[in-house]
């Protein structure tokens, strides 16, 4: 069926190509389900790195049961301080828990009662480290305790747009602590992580089942590997790491899923649409110019009645034509960014001026040729 020409204004039946794409609709049962499953592989392979960051640290044991100490207790109480029941862990805390004595007590506890507590002290590298990917994991337990607490939620207050550039955030997050690993400089001790990955991934299942993690097998965990630290009668508590860095390891709210994140996001996508429509109205300007020019030696009225045949074309049309996407989208994105910027005072008299040449350049010649003689 032909395309009918409104107003003689052409309208395209394709969609700019790199606009963004949301597979599932808000609130559809089919785009929950992809998101609780993609989570809970986000939770999977959060607790692998902390897997492999265990094994880099395990040189000075101390330095590293005191990193995921700290690293639990700090995270489970901000998310306590943004929950409305201050009682209850995080699912995600407790899984981490569980994960990281796992890893402990199969792989690294030493056997001898003391073992902890036989090293000299640790290095440089371990402090380094734990200083390089705190805010990751920091970060990362409390971005995915949100999404698990939204997703768990039937009124959640973010779409599943919000939620899906939530998750992507969240993979690239994932992505730099990964990267942080690999670069460390260090063999991870015999890190073996397919031989580790199926039964961390057992913890991770019943992540949006409704559970009561027993109370005894918590006090067990915390009290076989976190105890022998404040045992006064042992010798230094901290290993290398010392007193004063301590409060440095602090836990701060994460943007993603944050107060600010839907309106930041919003924000992001109106640029994005700014651009889609000048790129639009670029590639437009050289379709146009085509189609005036053939309109003269193939006439007006065939022109309109084959009008849906040319678009198919458009584009090849557009670019044969000069129009080259990639290259002009950098410069159409530098003039969008500062959209939600507030103008200085004293430029906005030089913006008026410029705005008034832009205009004029482009369109005084229409307004010369249309006035009577």
């Amino acid at each position: 069926m032909q395309s009918k020409p409104t107003s003689g204004v052409i309208r395209r039946s394709a969609a700019p190509s790199s606009c963004r794409y949301y597979p599932y609709a808000t609130g559809s049962r089919s785009g929950k389900k992809y998101m609780k499953d993609e989570v809970v592989r986000l939770g999977f392979k959060l607790s692998v790195s902390l897997a492999e960051s265990m094994f880099l640290l395990c040189d000075d044991i101390r330095s590293m049961l005191w990193f995921c100490y700290k690293l639990f207790r700090d995270a489970n109480s901000y998310q306590k301080s943004e929950s409305s029941n201050a009682n209850s862990d995080s699912p995600v805390v407790k899984r981490m828990l569980r994960v990281s004595h796992h890893v402990y007590s199969k792989y690294i506890q030493p056997k001898n009662e003391g073992g902890v507590f036989d090293q000299d002290g640790g290095n440089p590298f371990q402090c380094e480290l734990i200083r390089t990917i705190w805010k990751d994991f920091a970060d990362g337990i409390i971005v995915l305790h949100r999404l698990v607490m939204l997703l768990r939620r039937k009124d959640c207050s973010f779409d599943d747009r919000l939620l899906l550039s939530a998750i992507a955030k969240y993979k690239k997050l994932l992505k730099n602590l990964e990267d942080k690993l690999r670069s460390s400089g260090k063999d991870a001790n015999g890190f073996a992580r397919k031989a580790m990955e199926s039964n961390i991934f057992s913890f991770w299942k019943s992540l949006f089942d409704e559970e009561a993690t027993p109370k005894a097998r918590k006090n067990m965990i915390v009290n076989d590997m976190f105890n022998p630290l404040f045992d006064v009668s042992k010798r230094s508590t901290f290993g290398f790491i010392s007193h004063s860095e301590l409060p440095a390891l602090t836990v701060y709210s994460p943007y993603i899923l944050g107060k600010d994140f839907a309106k930041q996001e919003l924000k992001e996508e109106v640029v994005h649409l700014g651009v889609e429509l000048s790129l639009y109205v670029a590639e437009m300007i050289g379709e146009e110019i085509c189609l005036y020019v053939r309109a003269f030696t193939t006439g007006i009225e065939e022109r309109l009645k084959n009008v849906e045949e040319e678009l198919k074309g458009a584009k090849a049309v557009s670019e044969a034509n000069g129009f080259a996407r990639e290259a002009m989208e950098s410069d159409i994105m530098d003039l969008w960014k500062s959209v939600f910027d507030k103008e200085a005072k004293e430029a906005t008299q030089t913006l008026k001026v410029i705005n008034m040449g832009i205009l004029r350049d482009i369109f005084l010649p229409l307004l010369n040729a249309a006035a009577p003689p």
